[in-house]
Protein backbone atom coordinates (compact mmCIF):
# COMPACT_ATOMS: atom_id res chain seq x y z
CA UNK A 1 0.00 0.00 0.00
CA UNK A 2 0.99 3.17 -0.64
CA UNK A 3 0.13 6.74 0.90
CA UNK A 4 -0.77 10.24 -1.43
CA UNK A 5 -1.20 13.04 0.49
CA UNK A 6 -3.30 15.71 -1.09
CA UNK A 7 -2.17 19.65 0.26
CA UNK A 8 -6.26 20.22 0.03
CA UNK A 9 -9.19 19.05 0.05
CA UNK A 10 -10.91 21.93 -1.62
CA UNK A 11 -12.86 19.55 -4.97
CA UNK A 12 -12.54 22.21 -7.27
CA UNK A 13 -8.88 23.04 -6.76
CA UNK A 14 -7.89 19.01 -7.02
CA UNK A 15 -10.42 18.68 -10.33
CA UNK A 16 -7.88 21.05 -11.65
CA UNK A 17 -4.92 19.19 -10.69
CA UNK A 18 -5.78 15.91 -11.69
CA UNK A 19 -3.60 15.12 -14.12
CA UNK A 20 -0.97 15.82 -11.28
CA UNK A 21 -2.57 13.55 -8.94
CA UNK A 22 -3.06 11.04 -11.56
CA UNK A 23 0.90 11.25 -12.27
CA UNK A 24 1.86 10.83 -8.75
CA UNK A 25 -0.59 7.48 -8.01
CA UNK A 26 1.37 6.12 -11.41
CA UNK A 27 4.36 6.80 -10.05
CA UNK A 28 4.04 5.63 -6.54
CA UNK A 29 5.75 2.40 -4.79
CA UNK A 30 4.55 0.00 -2.42
CA UNK A 31 4.70 0.88 0.94
CA UNK A 32 5.85 4.84 0.00
CA UNK A 33 4.96 8.17 1.35
CA UNK A 34 4.01 11.18 -0.77
CA UNK A 35 2.28 14.34 -0.69
CA UNK A 36 1.53 16.56 -3.34
CA UNK A 37 1.17 20.22 -3.28
CA UNK A 38 -1.69 21.51 -5.13
CA UNK A 39 -1.74 26.04 -5.22
CA UNK A 40 -4.49 27.39 -4.56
Amino acid sequence: MALVVLSTNNWDLIKAAIAKITAVIDAVTPGSYTEVEIPE
